[in-house]
């Protein structure tokens, strides 16, 4: 599948496609899960902390949409992270909200973050890619790098998901393979998402 990420992993060094009024951002030569740059994230104070690709990605309600990535801590005690994906309307307003199931990165090694699939609501014109960092601190600090952003329900940074699971569906006249995540609800909790999968 096609990422829909202008510049995922950033090699191109595009200071225009990811931004963050909570972190400050720098782009790392060396030691990149994929190619030779990452991201490194630093929090700038205490709470949740997103990074968003810019701009948003042009979506219309009922798509399938999957996110993914990597991450791996560098400074502070290592929090959970998520991906998300955040659905607005054509004015730029919020009309959804998916989070995914946090992963906590381990200082010195890239850890995938559990990746999510969603389907855009009523309303969407747009979704936008976020990665966060849950309840951080200030000076907590991150690496990120291959990103991922998907119509479909798979991303390529996590081909085998922790959260995924195959199901056969009878369907009265044959099995139906059906992809199942639990994704985390915005009000807390969680919930499954199920949907058919590509043969």
């Amino acid at each position: 599948m096609d990422n829909l990420l202008a510049d995922p992993s950033f090699e191109a060094g595009d200071r225009g496609a990811w931004g963050s009024t909570q972190a400050d951002l720098d782009w790392i030569e060396g030691d990149a899960h994929t190619g030779t740059t990452h991201l490194r994230v630093r929090s700038t104070g205490a709470g949740n902390r997103n990074v968003q690709a810019l701009p948003p990605v042009p979506c219309l309600p009922g798509a399938v949409v999957s996110a993914g990535g990597w991450a791996r801590w560098v400074a502070g005690t290592p929090r959970p992270m998520t991906v998300m994906c955040q659905f607005l309307n054509a004015s730029g307003g919020q009309v959804g909200n998916v989070i995914g199931q946090p992963v906590t990165p381990a200082p010195g090694g890239w850890s995938p973050f559990v990746s999510l699939a969603a389907v855009a609501p009523t309303g969407t014109a747009a979704v936008r890619y976020q990665a966060r960092i849950n309840s951080a601190a200030a000076g907590d600090t991150v690496d990120l790098d291959t990103m991922a952003l998907a119509f479909g329900d798979t991303v390529d940074p996590d081909p085998d998901p922790p959260a995924r699971t195959l199901y056969e569906l009878w369907t009265g006249t044959r099995l139906l393979p059906v992809v199942a995540w639990h994704v985390v609800l915005p009000g807390g909790g969680t919930a499954p998402l199920r949907m058919p999968a590509p043969r």
